[in-house]
């Protein structure tokens, strides 16, 4: 949707800090970076290179330019991140250190080693018939017991009964019948059988497992199911949506394509697909609508302003690989493997994405290419790790604190909190390991900014990477987090009156380019994060 900020041409040093997505200015030049050497790697991406689904949409930070307010948002977003700068990191450290999580090494050395044992006694063939089952207790002396729970079966038609009142443990149900699927060996790791059905979470008693494991609750679901009915109401005759409305509080700049993915991504989050669901006739809609504006090289946002016109492919590249993922529909086979390609063809030779193909990189706009990709990966359509590569040495120009926080650029030298929420998640799906002191550390660092709508600062694209950050990570940090974001995101939508299951832009920092679609869109996707993307490093209870 919208661009993210491009710095002001370079001041007298210290160098100004990046400008979080949202604001477009012109390039400005930087010094060469060294390019280092690459270790050979074979066609086949890393653990998690190919992380669970993609999904949680995408949504871009609009370029606020046409607002004509460019000057007081860019002094604003230098204020804050001036703000944020003193004790970010110290904060986080002194957090972790107090930390007395189980360490998820010895989670993930249990299960693993317990699950090779299993698959070495017992044909393959028989362990698919007869299921797995795996119990892992974890003692913290004073406080609760973890408890891990793993049922992998074929039977048919299994339902998980979860209790929003006990501490159920979490569990994966047969509902996993479709491992059938993978390619299923025994070095197979449990995060990896997740990234390779990353979609699998979305409906049916997984869902439902999900949900009451990572502590979804009925006004999660209840503020989702309004949230969608509000998004179908202002669906267009052809299929598409709009920035700007017929709704209230509508954007500044118009951006078509943007918001047809980004709605569409809200229902597919939900387990509509244009095959099945409750609004099937929806996403039909949608996707057609979308696959007829594809030009010949697989671009899908010619429609868009040029500052969001990548911003906007990256998103439907999401849609279409998602749908086309979760249907297998033959007509969504050749448009998705275009649009992926294009995306490998912009690739910047320095590794990320930006404006135009392959002429910059910024943070922003590449962590939707990461989510593209993944989501293309996890719908079968191959990708060389060669590219995943590239973007690992991208984001090495833009962190600091060596990869616990990130800048928009590589010249930029102060972190930015949105930044950094984007650059961890490309990280976890990238492969870093659950342990990494600097993925914990920066982890500290988004706790530090909670979802609150008194926050003078909010924006729900931080919130949006954020929440799924920590989502993945789990444990007592993804507790922290989402005790606050469970009551306050439907605690903030509207509930009456003609924008009912909408969220007001009013007050975001990008709510004036975005306006309320991506406002709403960006919500729904925190509330869909329980179930939208299969756990990268395992399951546990709420």
């Amino acid at each position: 949707m919208s661009s993210p900020p491009v710095p002001p041409p370079p001041p007298p040093p210290p160098p100004p800090p990046p400008l979080p997505p949202g604001i477009a200015v012109a390039n400005t030049a930087r010094p060469e970076i060294p390019t280092p050497s690459r270790p050979t790697t074979s066609n086949t991406i890393p653990t998690r290179a190919i992380a669970p689904n993609a999904a949680p949409t995408a949504v871009q930070a609009l370029d606020p330019a046409a607002s004509g307010d460019i000057a007081s948002l860019s002094q604003s977003l230098r204020d804050r991140q001036r703000h944020q700068r003193p004790g970010m990191v110290s904060r986080a450290l002194d957090r972790l250190a107090k930390s007395k999580d189980t360490p998820p090494w010895l989670i993930s050395m249990i299960i693993h080693i317990a699950l090779l044992l299993i698959l070495a006694a017992f044909p393959l063939v028989q362990v698919l018939k007869e299921g797995i089952s795996l119990t892992a207790h974890f003692d913290r002396g004073t406080e609760e017991v973890t408890m891990l729970d793993a049922d992998f079966g074929l039977e048919e038609n299994a339902e998980l009964e979860v209790s929003e009142q006990s501490p159920t443990e979490a569990v994966m149900p047969s509902e996993l019948e479709s491992l059938e699927e993978t390619e299923l060996t025994t070095d197979m790791k449990l995060d990896e059988i997740a990234v390779e059905r990353g979609f699998a979470g979305r409906s049916g008693s997984l869902k439902k497992a999900l949900l009451g494991a990572y502590g979804g609750t009925g006004e999660t679901e209840d503020a989702v199911a309004l949230g969608l009915a509000w998004l179908k109401k202002n669906q267009r005759n052809g299929g598409n949506w709009s920035l700007k409305g017929p709704f209230k509080s509508g954007a500044a700049n118009e951006d078509i394509p943007a918001a047809t993915s980004m709605a569409l991504l809200a229902f597919l989050g939900a387990g509509n697909t244009h095959k099945s669901g409750e609004y099937a006739d929806v996403v039909d809609k949608g996707i057609r609508y979308l696959v007829s504006r594809q030009s010949d090289d697989g671009f899908l946002a010619a429609g868009s302003p040029p500052r969001q016109k990548m911003y906007s492919h990256a998103q439907a590249t999401i849609a279409l690989c998602e749908l086309y993922g979760l249907t297998r529909d033959p007509y969504l086979e050749e448009p998705a493997k275009k649009a992926v390609q294009f995306c490998i063809e912009a690739q910047s030779a320095r590794g990320g994405w930006r404006y135009e193909p392959r002429e910059d990189q910024d943070v922003s706009v590449t962590g939707w290419y990461v989510m593209a990709l993944m989501s293309a990966r996890m719908a079968g359509i191959p990708i060389d790790s060669e590219v995943f590569f590239k973007i690992g040495r991208f984001l090495d120009t833009v962190q600091r604190e060596d990869g616990a926080l990130y800048t928009y650029q590589d010249y930029d030298v102060y972190p930015s909190i949105s930044m950094t929420a984007e650059g961890l998640l490309c990280r976890e799906y990238l492969g870093w390991e659950k342990d990494r002191k600097e993925l914990h550390i920066g982890a500290e660092a988004l706790l530090d900014h909670p979802i609150s709508w008194d926050d003078k600062d909010r924006s729900v694209y931080y919130w949006y990477y954020a929440t799924q950050v920590l989502h993945h990570i789990g444990g007592d940090k993804w507790r922290r987090w989402n005790e606050t974001m469970r009551v306050a995101l439907p605690g903030g939508q509207s509930k009456a009156g003609p924008e009912a299951g909408s969220w007001d832009p009013a007050g975001d920092a990008y709510g004036s380019p975005g306006g309320r679609l991506y406002t709403t869109c960006l919500c729904i996707y925190c509330l869909e994060v329980y179930y939208r993307h299969m756990p990268l490093y395992g399951f546990e209870r709420k």
